[in-house]
């Protein structure tokens, strides 16, 4: 709406003028600063999300292999390598899950 990017604009302009008031080369360090955190900050987000999405889908893949596993458990020992070929699909599940999760916690 127009009427918040004007009322918007008008209280960054009255507080640049009231710090510039206060203290103009704090204020200059400021503007240097605070841009570029602001940039950081939201490239920082965009990444944790992408791998916050990427550790709910390894998450997920993992409960659906627990889940198909748990359900089919009579035809999973019915054949001979059964249980070990739904032991090593779950492993790869969660390493992959355990990789991510490392990986989001390096990150946020």
């Amino acid at each position: 709406d127009m009427s918040i990017a004007i009322r918007s604009m008008a209280s960054v302009v009255m507080s640049l003028i009231i710090l510039f008031g206060t203290s103009w080369k704090l204020t200059l360090a400021m503007l240097g600063v605070v841009p570029a955190a602001s940039l950081l900050a939201s490239f920082m987000g965009r990444i944790a999300r992408r791998v916050g999405k990427a550790f709910q889908d390894r998450l997920s893949d993992s409960s659906n292999v627990a889940s198909e596993t748990l359900g089919n458990m009579r035809t999973i020992r019915a054949f001979r390598h059964g249980e070990e070929l739904m032991s090593a699909r779950f492993g790869e599940a969660t390493d992959a899950t355990y990789r991510c999760g490392r990986q989001q916690a390096l990150i946020t």
